[in-house]
């Protein structure tokens, strides 16, 4: 819409207008009416009364829209890992997809932010989408295995 606006050189902002007063589906309702409980005044043409009386809001219908925008978004999401002081974590590095240990020293102010001691000492500041829990405190992720070699197989001669 906005791209549409700067090729044709007409005004973004009478183009947000009527994107924000054209009703959403299934409410009837534009989000300008929803916020300002009134019907904004645009271009076209609508009569006096209309535009001051209250809109009737379906709180049933509103509710029934934001439980299954809810749903759809749950089919999707993610449970986030919660972190606490002395974690041993994997801490993703600002350039590339590499990963390094770390250790978690404390939690931020912002949401989902920790301060996370890196292999150098240096304490950094890392949201939990940049952090993954270590499975041990060794460099390696997997458990030994055990394995028999006495049992060797011989190779059986080739036939030619």
């Amino acid at each position: 819409m906005l791209k549409k606006c700067i090729d044709t050189d007409s005004d973004i902002y009478k183009a947000m207008l009527e994107y924000r007063t054209t009703p959403l589906a299934g409410l009837n309702l534009s989000p300008a009416e929803l916020l300002c409980k009134r019907m904004l005044r645009t271009t076209l043409p609508v009569s006096s009364n209309i535009l001051n009386k209250e809109p009737h809001i379906n709180l049933e219908q509103l509710n029934t829209k934001r439980l299954k925008a809810m749903k759809y978004y749950d089919q999707h999401s993610q449970h986030r890992d919660v972190f606490k002081v002395g974690d041993s974590v994997l801490l993703q590095k600002e350039k590339g997809k590499q990963w390094v240990p770390g250790e978690i020293v404390g939690k931020a102010k912002t949401p989902r932010s920790y301060f996370v001691k890196d292999e150098f000492g240096r304490v950094l500041q890392r949201n939990s989408s940049f952090l993954k829990k270590r499975l041990s405190n060794t460099t390696a992720h997997w458990r030994a295995i055990d394995f028999d070699f006495d049992d060797t197989v011989e190779p059986s001669p080739s036939v030619s």
